[in-house]
């Protein structure tokens, strides 16, 4: 499997390892959160510092599934590499649900709580 997920203080934690996302990864990834929330809606914290990219069949399932999964995405980034993530971040949060970008995950935790809390789950 290309990311690492798991569940923490109600929040979702999905970390890449190193591997590139593709289409089916990212069906993986999907899968792995679907079986661990069982239907609950929950924020997520993506900690693409060791991510080197997604291609735009990645980026399709992710946008196809992400309402349906998270209340709100939070994507760590290391800021001497970023990760390649083009526009998709702005065009989903204007449309879908809020999705930042971070280079320090405290900084994201925050902004994922005070998602949850104020009922986005």
């Amino acid at each position: 499997m290309a990311t690492l997920v798991w569940l923490e203080d109600e929040i979702v934690h999905v970390e890449a390892k190193g591997v590139a996302s593709t289409r089916d990864s990212a069906k993986e990834m999907f899968d792995s959160v679907h079986g661990l929330l069982d239907g609950a809606l929950k924020p997520v914290l993506f900690d693409a510092r060791n991510w080197p990219s997604g291609d735009s069949g990645m980026w399709a399932t992710v946008v196809t599934n992400l309402q349906a999964t998270f209340t709100a995405v939070a994507m760590l980034v290391d800021p001497e590499s970023p990760a390649e993530v083009g526009q998709y971040p702005q065009i989903i949060d204007r449309l879908l649900i809020p999705f930042r970008i971070f280079t320090d995950k405290t900084e994201a935790l925050t902004f994922l709580k005070r998602e949850r809390d104020a009922g986005g789950e």
